[in-house]
């Protein structure tokens, strides 16, 4: 996946995806007033800010709706707050809020420092209940 941002909006976005044989590609781009998304042979255009799961940044959890760049599709999402959760980053604890981003057929957990509320990890379930989980290596990177 290729994305291009301007601050907190999606300015462009281009992915191609395998899915068990199933190939999915996704292309948009803001275009005026709109964010002009392309899947397959459906067009639709979403309002002008649009961001994807960006996990990275904090700021998806203020949205309501998130653009899955795999499928194009754009997601009501429900942000619940599940505490204070220390994670280990490198050889170093860090105090860590989570969150629970919840969507049609997905759910992603993240982890923001307490300080400088930075992405530390993300767990996910696939289809197959498998486990995905992403850690930050470095917190001072």
């Amino acid at each position: 996946m290729t994305a291009t941002w301007r601050g907190r909006c999606l300015e462009s976005l281009e992915s191609s995806t395998n899915d068990n044989g199933k190939r999915l590609s996704v292309v948009g781009k803001r275009s005026g007033d709109a964010f002009e998304v392309e899947r397959g042979d459906t067009e639709m255009a979403l309002p002008s800010c649009v961001m994807n799961f960006a996990y990275w940044d904090p700021m998806i959890l203020e949205q309501e709706r998130l653009l899955n760049p795999q499928t194009g599709k754009y997601l009501e999402i429900e942000v619940s707050q599940l505490g204070e959760e220390p994670v280990m980053v490198g050889d170093r604890e860090v105090a860590a809020d989570a969150y629970r981003i919840t969507a049609k057929d997905m759910q992603i957990d993240l982890w923001y420092s307490r300080e400088g509320r930075r992405w530390v990890a993300l767990e996910s379930r696939t289809s197959g209940d498998r486990i995905i989980r992403y850690e930050r290596e470095n917190y001072d990177v």
